[in-house]
């Protein structure tokens, strides 16, 4: 988890936190978010994206404690910015397939390009 950049040494987080963070940074490899930030004990992650902060969480503890639960499995969003009122539930699917190709052809909102930086 650490990164020599130039004389100075940055150390990434020593070990899994409460609740992890996604960011479109990484996406566009501005920055990368380390394994301990991604796969927190709780699935709650803080998600920086559009230039604001949201959160993503599920109801399944097992999403980060076994790979098996990470195949398909919803993800509920709450962004307290947009005035929401009602749950916006994610499904999120890994079996399938998409390159970079493919994600450059269509727009895809920040939100999903955050939650692929994972899975």
């Amino acid at each position: 988890n650490d990164l020599q950049l130039d004389s100075c040494l940055l150390r990434g987080v020593s070990k899994r936190s409460e609740i992890g963070f996604l960011s479109i940074f990484e996406h566009f490899n501005s920055c990368q978010v380390g394994s301990n930030l991604k796969t927190p004990r709780y699935p709650i992650w803080l998600v920086n994206s559009d230039n604001h902060y949201s959160v993503v969480f599920s109801s399944c503890k097992q999403l980060v404690s076994d790979w098996r639960a990470e195949r398909q499995f919803h993800l509920y969003h709450y962004d307290g910015l947009v005035g929401q009122t009602e749950e916006t539930v994610l499904c999120v699917d890994t079996t399938g397939f998409s390159s970079k190709e493919d994600v450059k052809r269509e727009e895809v909102p920040a939100l999903e390009l955050c939650i692929k930086t994972k899975w």
